[in-house]
């Protein structure tokens, strides 16, 4: 019986890191994609990542769109992406609104559906880490029984 690979959930904010090509951030995301490529792990995102990944911060601010940020974009969920994709469904909103709602008596608020919607996905497909930017989802870790952290690698890289 074979292994099975570490599985990746990513957030869409990894995504606009990627594509905003942020100096901190942008060495680890490529390594990860690139170890996605080579089959050393498995990256997967909700389908509501393809809608909040609209645009880079530089667009937003000159006001004008780019067409080499809009490719960029689109080869995330491409075929032959290393990004797979995962559908909604009503299990999966039925268990973002329970997590919505667990998070008030523990004085838990303004947990937002999408970003919900992320976190029930992830525990739906078993994800072995989430990877976000956002620090407010690190006390969902418990709850969905999931490490949530920024995206890392032990992988030694050279440059």
């Amino acid at each position: 019986m074979t292994e099975a690979l570490p599985l990746l959930y990513w957030d869409a904010d990894v995504f606009t890191s990627y594509i905003e090509d942020i100096p901190d951030r942008a060495p680890t995301i490529e390594g990860l994609l690139a170890d996605a490529r080579s089959g050393e792990l498995e990256i997967v995102t909700s389908v509501i990542s393809i809608a909040e990944v609209a645009y880079a911060e530089t667009e937003r601010l000159r006001a004008a769109l780019s067409s080499d940020i809009e490719q960029k974009i689109e080869a995330l969920w491409a075929v032959g992406s290393p990004v797979k994709v995962a559908e909604v469904y009503p299990l999966i909103t039925s268990r973002a609104r329970n997590l919505i709602r667990e998070g008030i008596p523990r004085g838990w608020s303004g947990l937002r559906a999408h970003d919900a919607i992320h976190l029930a996905t992830a525990q739906q497909l078993r994800a072995t880490e989430i990877h976000t930017y956002d620090g407010k989802w690190e006390k969902y870790s418990e709850a969905i029984g999931i490490h949530i952290s920024e995206p890392h690698s032990d992988k030694l890289r050279l440059l």
